[in-house]
C-alpha cells in the first residue's frame, strides 16, 4: 500500500486508490459562459499558485502541481516556468520523443528518497489557457518536460511509483 500525505486523504478513504483516479476535464464551454464556474476554476488556479509559492520544511522545491495533488476533481496543472507560471486546463501530451532517466519525487507521496523514472526529453502538450483558447506548448527543456509529464500523469491517475 502507498503512503499518501495525510492532508490529501479523508477518513475511510483507501490510501492506494485516491491518487489513482482519473480527473474530470474542465468543461470549457461552461468555463467560457458561466461566471460562477469561471470564478471557481480561477480560484483553484490561484490556490495552486499559492501552494507553489509556499516553502515546505519536508520538501525542497515544488516545481509543479496538479488537481490530483490538492484533491480537486479537475484536470488542471500549474508549473513554474522561469519567473512565471504555466497554467494548463485539460493538458494532454501530443508528442514525446527521446528518453531520459530523471530522479523524481512527489509531494503527494511520502517517499524516503527520489526514485528513478523515465521521461521523454522533448514533448508537445495541448491544453486550454485561462482565456479558454486551445494552445500547444513545445519544450525540450529536460526539467520542464519531466515536470509537465509528472503532473499530467498525476491527473490521469498514474504515479511515479507505477512507472518505476
Amino acid at each position: 500500500m502507498l503512503k499518501i500525505r495525510n492532508d490529501l486523504v479523508q477518513d475511510g478513504e483507501l490510501h492506494d486508490d485516491y491518487l489513482h483516479r482519473r480527473l474530470f476535464p474542465v468543461n470549457i464551454r461552461l468555463y467560457q459562459n458561466n461566471g460562477h464556474y469561471y470564478a471557481m476554476i480561477h480560484s483553484i488556479v490561484g490556490y495552486m499558485k499559492r501552494i507553489l509559492e509556499t516553502k515546505y520544511d519536508d520538501y525542497t522545491s515544488l516545481k509543479g502541481i496538479s488537481g490530483a495533488n490538492i484533491g480537486v476533481p479537475f484536470n488542471i496543472i500549474v508549473v513554474k516556468n522561469a519567473s512565471d507560471y504555466l497554467v494548463m486546463l485539460n493538458p494532454s501530451i501530443d508528442y514525446a520523443k527521446g528518453n531520459q532517466q530523471v530522479s523524481s519525487n512527489c509531494g503527494s507521496l511520502v517517499l524516503p528518497k527520489p526514485i528513478p523514472v523515465m521521461r521523454a526529453e522533448d514533448i508537445v502538450v495541448s491544453y486550454c489557457n485561462l482565456e479558454g483558447r486551445i494552445r500547444t506548448f513545445n519544450t525540450s527543456n529536460k526539467q520542464l518536460s519531466a515536470t509537465l509529464q509528472h503532473e499530467i500523469l498525476h491527473n490521469m491517475g498514474k504515479l511515479i511509483t507505477d512507472a518505476s
